[in-house]
């Protein structure tokens, strides 16, 4: 299936027959989704098989070419065009809630994504050097922006409920 750039991409350039969610969303089985519905939009189509009858030849070439196209560098313009595929997702499928999956550590798309388009915004930090600047990044961003309801959370903590409760109290003075 085809994903987030390719969606980005098509409609950017005007394909409109392409452009309907539901060529670039999987719905998830019901038996995990349960009374509800659950969508997932990927970041892409990662597949290399070619296929002669289209013009990109190929998943790939398509999520590339979409990618390449993305300025990412043009803070405005891509805001609107986030906004745009958000009301898309919110006209298409009605959803409760729209969770986006930014890239980790100090990237474009978390600024983007996570402190200008988000009202939540969830961080998934590890307590080891690796993660402290990152966590301090995004706690610097949130104090920057009084708007959005932060929830830190403590990841991949070890089974030993001694060492997970030192590793939390560890984690929690660093916040």
């Amino acid at each position: 299936r085809q994903g987030f750039v390719e969606y980005f991409f098509d409609k950017e350039n005007g394909f409109s027959d392409k452009h309907k969610l539901e060529n670039y969303t999987w719905k998830v089985d019901a038996r995990f989704s349960g009374l509800g519905s659950i969508h997932i939009m990927p970041a892409g189509n990662l597949n290399t098989t070619i296929n002669e009858d289209d013009y990109f030849k190929s998943d790939l070439n398509h999520y590339i070419e979409g990618l390449s196209r993305i300025d990412f560098t043009n803070e405005k313009y891509i805001i609107k065009k986030f906004k745009d595929i958000l009301e898309d997702l919110n006209d298409s499928l009605k959803p409760d809630i729209i969770l986006i999956d930014s890239r980790t550590g100090f990237s474009d798309m978390l600024g983007i994504a996570a402190f200008k388009l988000s009202k939540m915004v969830l961080g998934f930090f590890r307590n080891d050097a690796q993660s402290l600047p990152g966590l301090h990044f995004f706690i610097e961003n949130l104090i920057e922006n009084e708007k959005l309801e932060p929830c830190l959370i403590n990841s991949i903590l070890p089974e030993s409920l001694s060492l997970k409760k030192q590793l939390f109290k560890s984690f929690e003075d660093d916040v």
